[in-house]
């Protein structure tokens, strides 16, 4: 792995901002690789809050490129992809090109869905990808009858571990990234 790590996120929403948020406090340098029209919100930054942890509080986060299309991801060298997307947009032809995109890059995969994995290992060699668990809890803030700033908000429970799986060499690679932090 390259020193800082360069990590690319698919997918800016809840889950990609939170993770993102933590891989760019732990020293990564992030990407995040979205539709176009989810682009131009991202240029500004985006507010976001950690109810817990080291950086507890509200932040504007800004710290990140954005790209958009897959040709352009074949610009750099990246170490890990990971998805931060729902299942269904798992689904799509966008998803094979990304993949002829990434080089040798640990695929990070965060889909609930239990079809998710065999998806993926028919699209990029199993060796090469890390499925993990969502351990956080967030929700765009403020709630409904609630007076705070608005911004993406989460909670990682704590002492609960962020379990992953797949190659142990990919497996601890990931769990060095998160330790960064």
């Amino acid at each position: 792995m390259s020193a800082p790590p360069n990590i690319l996120v698919v997918g800016a929403g809840a889950v990609g901002q939170a993770y993102g948020f933590h891989l760019v406090q732990g020293g990564v340098r992030l990407t995040y690789f979205v539709r176009e029209r989810y682009a131009e919100a991202l240029s500004k930054g985006v507010n976001v809050r950690c109810h817990n942890g080291r950086h507890k509080g509200h932040h504007h986060f800004t710290e990140f490129r954005t790209l958009t299309e897959p040709k352009q991801l074949s610009d750099e060298t990246w170490d890990q992809v990971w998805l931060c997307i729902s299942s269904p947009a798992l689904r799509g032809a966008w998803l094979p090109e990304l993949i002829a995109q990434i080089g040798d890059a640990t695929l990070v995969m965060l889909q609930p869905g239990v079809e998710d994995h065999a998806y993926v290992t028919g699209l990029i060699a199993p060796e090469r990808v890390v499925h993990g668990m969502i351990t956080l809890t967030s929700y765009q803030a403020p709630l409904k009858g609630h007076d705070e700033p608005e911004a993406m908000s989460w909670w990682f429970p704590p002492l609960s571990p962020a379990p992953f799986m797949g190659r142990r060499e990919a497996t601890r690679a990931i769990a060095r990234t998160l330790k960064l932090n």
